[in-house]
């Protein structure tokens, strides 16, 4: 792959929402999004979500029963959950 050369620096202040459309001869064009400081997860969530790999990895998972409403499935894995 080879870089792609820059063409503009743009610079925004004020929450100022960007979002860059990439045009490429015979490709579909890419999307960029300029990541906001809330959309960065914290030391606490990145630890959270490796642990929900973890026990999915592991098979620690729960399955609805079939038949089971959403409802019906929630409330019996309350207690596991928490």
């Amino acid at each position: 792959m080879r870089p792609i050369p820059r063409l503009f620096q743009l610079r925004f202040t004020g929450g100022t929402v960007l979002t860059v459309f990439v045009s490429r001869k015979n490709a579909r064009p890419i999307v960029i999004s300029v990541a906001d400081d809330d959309d960065f997860l914290s030391k606490e969530e990145l630890l959270s979500v490796q642990k929900w790999l973890e026990d999915i990895k592991n098979g620690r998972t729960y399955r609805m029963q079939e038949g089971e409403s959403l409802t019906d499935f929630l409330k019996r894995t309350e207690e596991c959950i928490k």
